[in-house]
């Protein structure tokens, strides 16, 4: 079995600027998701709403369920004939502005690839993360879930000349520097009202 573990996380200063090319600070949170795969005699996926099996090409579009998210990673690596158990799990509060989704699709990625026998820098694993979010998962985001949950602690993001979204092959990386040396102890506690939000709906205003 191959297991792989993400923390959410907490924008500290700068939010929303990473969808504009702009500059941040953030830090991981407790809370965390994992994703867990291994071999079967068919394609199973499960999470705490159930599971499902997938048989034919077109059991992998998007149903609007909360399966979409096995979906999307299996048909971007156009893995239709893997035979495993997938499996995922969170504690992060649901649209509670942690990261929460991307955190379970940044798990999944990483266990998908490594039972693929697929090795990338974090750099790439952070960009795949984004792409498959935005175009795959049709959620409108930023760049900092993506690369918060695939560096993790506590980093200084700056995301310069990537205001726009571009094709794969001109994406540039973002520059990424941990701060954690410098700092003992963060002064503040990340409460969660128990109110759900979707991030999408502050950024697209703002894109359009």
């Amino acid at each position: 079995m191959i297991r792989s573990t993400t923390s959410g996380r907490a924008g500290i200063i700068g939010n929303p600027t990473d969808g504009y090319g702009g500059a941040m600070i953030a830090c991981s949170v407790k809370n965390c998701a994992a994703a867990s795969i291994e071999p079967h005699d068919e394609l199973l996926v499960q999470n705490e709403s159930g599971s499902k099996v997938l048989y034919w090409k077109n059991d992998f579009e998007n149903k609007g369920d909360y399966f979409d998210i096995f979906r999307s990673v299996l048909r971007y690596f156009k893995a239709y004939d893997i035979k495993a158990k997938i499996t995922t799990q969170s504690n992060i509060p649901v649209q509670a502005g942690l990261a929460g989704s991307t955190a379970i699709l940044s798990s999944l990625l990483s266990a998908v690839m490594a039972y693929m026998g697929k090795d990338v820098s974090r750099y790439q694993l952070a960009e795949i993360n984004r792409d498959i979010e935005l175009n795959y998962l049709k959620c409108q985001c930023g760049y900092q879930d993506a690369y918060m949950t695939t560096f993790g602690g506590l980093n200084y993001l700056d995301f310069r000349g990537k205001e726009y979204y571009r094709e794969w092959e001109k994406e540039q990386y973002a520059t990424v520097e941990n701060l954690s040396r410098y700092v003992d102890e963060l002064p503040f506690v990340v409460a969660h009202t128990g109110i759900r939000h979707n991030s999408g709906d502050f950024h697209r205003p703002l894109r359009e």
